[in-house]
């Protein structure tokens, strides 16, 4: 499988780290005429980018938004899988940069030539089959701006962040992270610091210290990896989810004028029409105890006050 390169110009990465709200935003954006994306169909295909031909179902005049397709978790909306929709398709980075993409922070390392060739290759015929000129991706976890810049250098990062306590508490109690081993071990290999590692240890290993540290680690090192607050910086903005949450509108306005997009009846259409914008933060002070919240604070107090999270 090779592919030549080629130029994907000013692509479009949401960052964050996962339950923060980067699904209901990156699903409203996605809706933008002149954007591409990696969907359902081609992740669960992803040697065969035609598929993306699918993608063009979403812009048939007047009936497209019906046709987009969602993840599901109600049995009587599952019909919704069956239609395209955006996905992370972290198996679609693995095959095509590195087979440990989608399970490392990445910090400090550079795409080789044919990661880059393969890459910007196929997201390339992405585009071409969907009839777009930007590529759009939602990344969870760890931002890996440094070895993305070496793929795309003029490439747009929106990161969004959500006060840690919520994000802890929805962590603990969702199926992928609890399945998969994220109560037990870090999520990301190759990137917390060993102070962190340290006081999850000293917690008695405890959930909610594990998710509060790397919740840490994942905003510092995207500020560390765009050179946020020199002169140096990349193409990096942070909503915090709760900016959005209180005015959804003008927080769409923003993003889209970062990405040098404009302003798209779609995604308003679709922010009014489809999405049911509710405030769950409150919930994590029913999830989480009086204990585990203090431990929440006490990691992540550093950040969060920089972030203008009083607690």
């Amino acid at each position: 499988m090779k592919y030549e390169e080629v130029k994907v110009e000013k692509p479009i990465f949401i960052i964050g780290a996962p339950r923060s709200g980067t699904t209901l935003i990156a699903d409203l954006i996605a809706f933008h005429e002149d954007l591409g994306w990696f969907s359902n169909y081609f992740a669960a295909h992803r040697k065969y980018p035609a598929v993306s031909i699918l993608n063009r179902l979403v812009d048939i005049p007047k009936i497209g938004h019906l046709l987009r397709g969602k993840e599901v978790h109600r049995k009587r909306d599952k019909f919704k899988e069956k239609l395209p929709y955006p996905r992370e398709a972290y198996s679609i980075w693995d095959l095509y940069t590195r087979p440990d993409f989608s399970k490392d922070y990445l910090m400090g390392q550079k795409p080789s030539g044919d990661e880059k060739r393969n890459i910007t290759g196929v997201i390339h015929k992405v585009l071409g089959y969907q009839c777009k000129n930007r590529f759009f991706n939602k990344m969870t976890g760890p931002a890996r701006i440094g070895y993305l810049s070496g793929l795309f250098p003029d490439a747009c990062y929106v990161h969004i962040i959500r006060d840690p306590r919520a994000v802890v508490s929805s962590l603990l109690k969702v199926n992928f992270w609890v399945r998969n081993g994220g109560l037990d071990a870090p999520w990301w290999q190759n990137g917390l610091r060993e102070e962190y590692l340290n006081v999850w240890k000293d917690s008695g290993r405890n959930p909610a210290v594990l998710a509060a540290v790397q919740w840490r680690q994942i905003i510092e090192n995207a500020r560390h990896e765009t050179g946020f607050g020199t002169h140096e910086r990349k193409k990096y903005i942070e909503i915090k989810y709760e900016t959005f949450l209180e005015d959804p509108e003008n927080t769409i306005n923003e993003i889209l004028k970062f990405c040098g997009l404009t302003k798209s009846n779609k995604v308003y259409e679709n922010l009014k029409k489809r999405v049911r914008i509710k405030n769950m933060n409150y919930k994590f002070h029913d999830n989480l105890s009086h204990e585990d919240i203090d431990a929440v604070e006490s990691v992540t107090r550093f950040v969060s006050k920089k972030l203008g999270y009083q607690f």
